[in-house]
């Protein structure tokens, strides 16, 4: 049997809210409302659900705890889409519906219906109410951490005047009008690093924020989108390493705040967050008898013995495109299954943004960290030296060109709060969904999201 009952009104909230005659149905057949999550508990019941798919044989049904399949053989009047109350009951294992009322009919016909939603579902063998919980419960555990460590949360702007100045980054831009039609542009940040940057100069010494960021033309994969949400923090007075043991920190106290454990089940790895190590880039490069040294001394010498390893076509490369295919080949790959691994001490000249090592001038104060293989953040001891800071600028500028990448206006506002005066500091930024990826055990970070961005 098939009853309707006419539409919700708007105001309403929550995927249904029962009127009268629906609770008038319930007290009149003495049924107890349960959620999809418990149903196995019940012989039969009543649930509050809606109809997401329906095919040959089943109904598949979701509320907010989960999705179900039903079997009902009437099934040839109800639509995806439409706000159900079914009174079940199990017979031999299997779901079957007696009666349903339909308390709300979608407007999409069948074909038109986008099956994203149960699609998620049922691609996941984590409920896609479960990964949004602990997604709640793990943005909430980044500012408790932070939080009971003394740092200020800091919202920097999203309309800015410089997206940030990088060799192969492109930006997303738009216009502005003022109440006289005076035309200003802007740009989405590709990083809120200039902006927090420029709070230290108020003398801020520990700050945070999480912060939506964009990145232009092809930043869409697995572990890539055109937006997405960045976390970054700085110590005033503070060496890199400094933030290489909050990472680790952090890292901990997010899994174990989700999973209640140290160990990081991913794939087929089991990943130990309580400990972590450090290799140069140097290091790395020994493992196949590359001095890394030439790279800054001797290029001509670096090409060759990364062609060595690699051997590619080198007629048109740079060495820079070297450094980065040894990297993604046979470096990153290999790094973080048995636990967090930090790689620190890049060729200078690759980090226009951090200081010189005291130890060696060839290398520059920058780490990144890997996780499974995958790269979570980048670090900084930061370059607060305006002057050197400027000629960067220039050098990164005019290597855009060259590439034919965007015109990217020059970051005077960050270069005046630099000749103000930002005091020694080292940073890092973390991508939380790859983050939150990894811990979940997820393949994709559109995976951690209820709406992705296409």
């Amino acid at each position: 049997m098939i009853q309707r009952i006419s539409s919700l009104n708007k105001s309403e909230k929550g995927l249904i809210q029962l009127s009268n005659k629906k609770n008038n149905y319930i007290s009149k057949n003495k049924i107890r409302l349960i959620t999809i999550s418990s149903i196995s508990k019940f012989k039969k019941g009543l649930i509050h659900c809606r109809c997401e798919y329906v095919d040959d044989n089943n109904i598949y049904i979701s509320d907010f705890t989960g999705i179900i399949k039903i079997v009902y053989e009437k099934k040839n009047q109800i639509i995806s889409g439409d706000f159900l109350i079914i009174d079940f009951f199990y017979s031999k294992k299997i779901l079957i519906a007696k009666s349903i009322i339909i308390s709300n009919r979608t407007m999409l016909t069948q074909s038109g219906f986008n099956k994203t939603f149960i699609n998620k579902f049922l691609k996941n063998d984590t409920k896609l109410i479960d990964i949004l919980k602990n997604r709640t419960s793990f943005y909430s555990g980044i500012h408790d951490f932070f939080n009971n460590d003394s740092f200020i949360e800091i919202n920097t702007p999203t309309l800015v005047e410089s997206p940030g100045i990088e060799k192969y980054l492109e930006v997303f831009s738009t216009n502005y009008y003022d109440i006289n039609g005076n035309e200003k542009n802007f740009f989405m940040p590709t990083s809120p690093e200039f902006s927090l940057k420029e709070a230290l100069m108020y003398g801020l010494k520990d700050i945070y924020e999480l912060a939506k960021c964009f990145r232009n033309a092809g930043e869409y994969s697995n572990t890539h989108r055109p937006e997405f949400i960045m976390l970054e923090w700085y110590r005033a007075f503070a060496d890199y390493h400094v933030i290489i043991e909050d990472c680790s920190r952090l890292f901990l106290f997010l899994l174990q705040l989700i999973k209640n454990t140290h160990l990081c089940q991913y794939k087929h790895f089991l990943i130990n967050f309580k400990k972590y190590e450090i290799f140069t880039v140097k290091e790395l490069f020994e493992r196949d008898s590359i001095d890394l040294d030439n790279y800054s001394t001797n290029p001509d010498i670096f090409i060759n013995e990364i062609n060595r390893v690699l051997n590619c076509d080198i007629s048109n490369v740079t060495k820079e495109d070297l450094f980065f295919k040894y990297m993604l080949d046979k470096i990153e790959p290999t790094l973080g299954f048995s636990c967090p691994v930090f790689i620190v001490d890049y060729p200078y000249e690759m980090t226009p943004l951090s200081e010189q090592c005291e130890h060696n001038p060839l290398y520059g104060k920058r780490f990144e960290v890997y996780i499974a293989g995958i790269e979570i953040g980048n670090g900084y001891g930061e370059l607060i030296d305006p002057t050197i800071q400027e000629n960067r600028f220039h050098e990164v500028i005019k290597e855009r060109e060259i590439i034919g990448g965007s015109n990217l206006p020059y970051p005077e506002r960050f270069i005046n709060a630099m000749k103000q005066g930002i005091p020694p500091c080292s940073g890092v930024a973390v991508g939380t969904e790859r983050l939150f990826m990894i811990i979940m055990g997820l393949d994709d970070i559109g995976d951690t999201k209820l709406i992705d961005i296409v």
